[in-house]
Parts: C-alpha cells; sequence; structure tokens
C-alpha cells in the first residue's frame, strides 16, 4: 500500500552546457507543471562523487514529485557512466566545476520549464550533501539552497 502522496513519473533526460562538458541530468515533473502554472524545484545531488543518477523507478523521487515539486538530478562531471576522463574531471576540483555543472543545470531548466525561481531548494546525500554549503557560500541571484519543502 503507498502513501497518498507517491506518485510514479518518468523522467525526462535533460542535457546543458557547462564549460567544455554537456551535463545530463533527470528531471522530474509533478503534473501540476502543466496545468497550473510554476512549480517549485529541488536540486538533488548524488552522492560519490563518482556515482550517477540513472532512468528508474525512486520513490523518493516519487514522494517529492507527489507533494508537487519538480526534481533535478543531476550527474556534474565527477559522475560515473560517462567514461574515464569525466569522472576524473572533478580531481582536486570538489564544489569547482561540478557546482558550476549543477548552477547551469539550474539555469536551463528554469529557461525551459514551468519552475518557479523563487521556491528552490538544494538536496542530497554523502557528497551531495556537501553542495548545499558550497552553493550558499557561493550564492548569488536566484539559485537553490538547502531549505526544507513547504
Amino acid at each position: 500500500m503507498a502513501p497518498a502522496n507517491l506518485r510514479t513519473v518518468k523522467p525526462e533526460l535533460v542535457h546543458w552546457q557547462s564549460g567544455s562538458f554537456t551535463i545530463e541530468g533527470l528531471l522530474y515533473l509533478p503534473q501540476a507543471a502543466s496545468s497550473s502554472g510554476k512549480v517549485p524545484l529541488i536540486v538533488d545531488v548524488h552522492g560519490g562523487p563518482f556515482s550517477a543518477f540513472e532512468d528508474r523507478n525512486d520513490a523518493f523521487a516519487g514522494f517529492l514529485v507527489g507533494h508537487g515539486w519538480a526534481v533535478l538530478r543531476p550527474n556534474p562531471r565527477g559522475s560515473s557512466n560517462y567514461g574515464v576522463k569525466f569522472g576524473a574531471a572533478n580531481k582536486n576540483d570538489l564544489g569547482g566545476g561540478d557546482y558550476q555543472d549543477i548552477m547551469a543545470g539550474v539555469d536551463a531548466v528554469l529557461a525551459k520549464y514551468p519552475l518557479d525561481p523563487n521556491r528552490m531548494a538544494l538536496i542530497g546525500y554523502s557528497y551531495g550533501g556537501e553542495m548545499p554549503v558550497l552553493s550558499r557560500a557561493r550564492q548569488t541571484g536566484s539559485k537553490p539552497s538547502s531549505a526544507a519543502p513547504q
């Protein structure tokens, strides 16, 4: 028996440029994104950094989508599944280029999808849990920072 707010949503594979890299991510959109205007965004950064989000059923993403949040799961430089060069691209640069990749992804999805730039949060676990701290330290303009969904 699933919770009432759990939704199964197929993510959309999204791409954007960051420096010399083409970055991929998965974007989960709630149904309200097409019918009720702009929805809030959670950027969920994976652990590792040598790890990756993959297109698969995920209960946590379904929980967030079921509560009306869009979810962006980027695979910034340093992620696995994209080759050795890409996987090693953030060596001795944690919180540098990978952070730029994530923020470029935020800009890309804000420009293309009905997302509310005033309601964003950045979350993660392990290595991804360090990104909210880095984001807050580097924050300028409309970027997500650590927050709890309302």
